[in-house]
């Protein structure tokens, strides 16, 4: 099975803007993480953008409740520190 790498920089139209969307959604200071990016851009081409939007804020929320102050993407990406969180539900 092949990895398949997003670049950024190909994305344009509809789903570019879809993508400055989503990335509304994430603290300012994170906005510029490539590997971010990468990741809500693939969620985005698998799921749609209403599916993916749904999934981040709900995800952001959980960082927010239970104090994360990583990078979102170690967040999401990383099971065991999203499972850590005993207010997660």
């Amino acid at each position: 099975m092949g990895e398949t790498v997003y670049s950024i920089e190909d994305v344009s139209g509809p789903e570019r803007d879809d993508l400055y969307k989503l990335l509304l959604l994430v603290p300012p200071k994170q906005r510029q993480d490539l590997q971010l990016r990468r990741l809500l851009l693939f969620r985005l081409r698998i799921d749609g953008f209403d599916r993916c939007r749904t999934y981040l804020v709900n995800r952001t929320r959980s960082a927010d409740r239970c104090g994360f102050t990583g990078r979102i993407f170690d967040y999401l990406k990383d099971d065991d520190i999203e499972g850590s969180c005993p207010l997660d539900e």
